[in-house]
């Protein structure tokens, strides 16, 4: 595994800080709770997790073609579709 830069401002990094919070909402918000209380908090870890592959993968070039625009989303948004384990029948 390569060794990342060190973060600029120290520790925790930023996906430190994203991991801490979603692992909690994940781990101790939500099976503490029901109804709209633990959705919000499902859909808050979700974004979390999004904003986190967003950091690690970086942003989109300008100049690149569609497909690869939407695989490049699709990579942040659910990067379980570029698994290649294919359905079960």
């Amino acid at each position: 595994m390569p060794r990342s830069a060190p973060a600029p401002h120290g520790r925790p990094t930023a996906r430190e800080l994203l991991d801490a919070v979603r692992e909690f909402l994940t781990g101790q918000v939500m099976p503490a709770t029901t109804g709209q209380l633990a959705f919000h908090a499902r859909v808050a870890a979700n974004v979390l997790g999004i904003v986190a592959r967003e950091l690690e993968l970086g942003t989109v070039p300008r100049e690149i073609g569609l497909a690869d625009s939407v695989a490049a989303k699709l990579a942040v948004a659910n990067p379980r579709y570029f698994e290649t384990t294919p359905p079960a029948s």
